[in-house]
């Protein structure tokens, strides 16, 4: 693995060839990253692999070994003061890279390096480097013990699961029995928790069962302690109902906004975020079929793709699952603990002080679906706002995407790019197939920025910083072009048997006004509401930003009109109103300081006119 300069960005470069920018640490000159191991457990777990695939795999692990990773993990994620909320970022090794300070090395890491041992066992190869396995297991072990000091809180739904497969398997393999009866109690705290809540909490994201799901399975295939198992058994049901009761029926599409909005994620018209991780065909013959829809087209091979292989057992048993889903509403809300007091202590959910509020709306008609979030706590860039449109050709995509660039010419730099992401605030309420929804600002008090769940130390000015705030349409032919915004800055567009209606209302960054465009992309057409680029974000004084807007899909030829549209932004309080067809929707967002974080932060109302 290639040496790395901090000056031309922290990337890992695999023995391939193939380079990544990802959350990691850089040791002894090497970029470590969380897909580090995941490559070399793709080289060597590959039913059809070669020689050479497995002769890269090992100089993966032996960097991993060279830089001591299992002595170098991240220690202590985050220090809380008190509780106003306030914390900074701690990190055990001072290197951070482009997408952040990772504190999940152990977790990522851990997880692949069991199933490594565990299926490389299986098939006893022979030919592993001399000494390779030991310290490896070793290098497991410690991951473990590192994960068991952390003891993440119950609600950061990925790294409990890989943290739980990892000390069970380990714990099993090694005759560890310490680890396997933390790994049991873990699973039936984490069980427990979810089954109290009603559904699945994430603290920065909604939408983490299909990156959770293949762990759980993972772990109920190779388990062969009892208990274990069969909570994870009770966990896999769980995960895949949720999975199934948000899959859109006419579309075979996720119903928005399950599909997490990651730019790359958005990169095509089969979104599903969830089912690409579940949904397979190892070419064994087994072609799994789910509710008449026939071979799901986002099926992929998780040996190569994502954490674990699926035996055909797994596939039979999670397909048992599948039904087809109710096709109405869905809201949900829930209070999660936030980052006060102990991070491994997470007490039921409750209406009292501390807690947060997230609202998940998904409106599914017959030729499309609709879904948006909210919460006090939200990080734009993984909120999705947007549906799914049936045509004969296939679906079409509408989503809410704000693209925002921060340059990373130095490490100074990219501490800024979270709370840069952080600072833009999407807030929004739907009622049925309409959400009005507005970009307002995040409260900085003095040194700190406010109203995000990471309540981050931020200083200095972030030079060169570009944002683009629209929606993307994906899974339009190349000949068919959106119309331009209308006069009065209504915009409609017939896809299918539906109609898509956005009312631009107004906004601004600074100085500039928004100006409403549409342009081709590469993977369809972007309507941009509001864009700057290149401009200098002062966190002593940042830029004030206001942005309103009305999006609604309805059936062909039933679009309402939009009418009495208004828009205000006073300081950070964004209020909003517009008249959909007989229904006057008015949003009011008041941005959660760091010592009001309790407040009700969105009032949202609907009348019948």
């Amino acid at each position: 693995m290639a040496k790395v300069s901090r000056s031309r960005g922290p990337f890992a470069r695999y023995p391939d060839g193939y380079c990544e920018r990802a959350a990691g640490v850089i040791v002894n000159g090497h970029v470590i990253t969380i897909s580090t191991a995941h490559f070399a457990r793709q080289k060597l777990t590959d039913p059809g692999g070669s020689a050479e695939n497995r002769r890269q795999a090992f100089v993966c692990l032996k960097t991993l070994i060279d830089a001591q990773i299992e002595r170098r993990v991240i220690a202590k994620p985050l220090n809380v003061a008190g509780l106003d909320g306030r914390g900074t970022w701690c990190m055990a090794v001072g290197d951070t890279t482009g997408s952040g300070p990772s504190f999940n090395l152990e977790d990522f890491i851990g997880s692949e390096i069991v199933q490594i041992l565990l299926e490389d066992r299986v098939k006893d190869h022979g030919d592993w480097p001399k000494g390779l396995q030991d310290r490896l297991e070793r290098c497991l072990a410690n991951a473990v013990r590192c994960g068991m000091r952390r003891s993440v809180r119950l609600s950061y739904t990925n790294p409990v699961a890989m943290g739980i497969e990892c000390s069970a398997l380990a714990g099993e393999m090694l005759g560890r029995a310490e680890f396997v009866a933390y790994a049991r109690r873990r699973l039936a705290g984490w069980r427990e928790f979810t089954e109290r809540a009603g559904t699945f909490e994430e603290f920065n994201s909604s939408c983490y069962g299909g990156v959770t799901l293949p762990h759980i399975a993972y772990l109920a295939e190779w388990a062969r302690d009892k208990d274990i198992r069969a909570q994870a058994l009770s966990m896999e049901r769980l995960y895949f109902d949720h999975v199934c009761d948000f899959l859109h029926g006419p579309t075979g599409e996720l119903s928005m906004p399950q599909s997490r909005a990651y730019s790359d994620r958005l990169a095509g018209t089969q979104l599903h975020d969830y089912l690409s991780h579940v949904l397979v065909d190892r070419g064994l013959g087994t072609e799994a079929r789910a509710a008449g829809l026939g071979p799901p087209p986002a099926r992929r091979r998780l040996g190569r793709q994502y954490y674990c292989h699926a035996t055909n057992r797994q596939i039979r048993r999670l397909f048992r699952r599948f039904r087809r889903p109710r096709e109405t509403r869905v809201f949900c809300e829930w209070i999660g603990r936030d980052h006060v007091g102990p991070l491994q202590q997470v007490p039921p959910p409750s209406k009292g002080p501390h807690t947060r509020r997230r609202e998940l709306v998904n409106w599914r008609a017959e030729e499309f679906c609709i879904g948006s979030v909210n919460e006090i706590d939200c990080w734009q860039d993984r909120r999705a706002l947007g549906g799914f449109i049936r045509t004969p050709a296939g679906s079409v995509m509408v989503a809410w995407k704000p693209v925002i660039a921060v340059p990373g010419r130095d490490e100074d730099e990219q501490d800024h790019r979270w709370p840069t992401l952080m600072y833009f605030n999407l807030c929004c309420g739907q009622d049925r197939g309409t959400v009005l929804a507005g970009v307002s600002p995040v409260p900085i008090d003095g040194p700190w920025l406010c109203g995000s769940h990471w309540r981050q130390k931020v200083s200095g000015t972030v030079p060169g910083v570009s944002v683009d705030f629209g929606f993307d349409i994906a899974g339009l032919g190349r000949g068919v072009r959106p119309p331009p915004l209308e006069t009065g800055r209504t915009w409609r567009l017939n896809v299918g048997r539906c109609t898509v209606s956005l009312l631009f209302m107004g906004g601004h960054l600074g100085a500039t006004e928004a100006v409403p465009e549409v342009a081709r992309t590469r993977n369809g057409w972007r309507i941009s509401l509001l864009r700057q680029e290149h401009f200098e974000l002062d966190w002593a004084r940042p830029p004030e930003v206001g942005l309103a807007f009305v999006l609604d899909l309805s059936p062909r030829g039933k679009a309402p009109a939009l009418l009495d549209a208004a828009w205000r932004l006073s300081g950070t309080v964004l209020s909003c109103a517009a008249t959909v067809g007989r229904r006057r929707l008015s949003l009011r967002y008041d941005p959660p300081g760091i010592k009001r974080l309790t407040r009700q932060a969105r009032f949202f109302d609907v009348r019948e006119s």
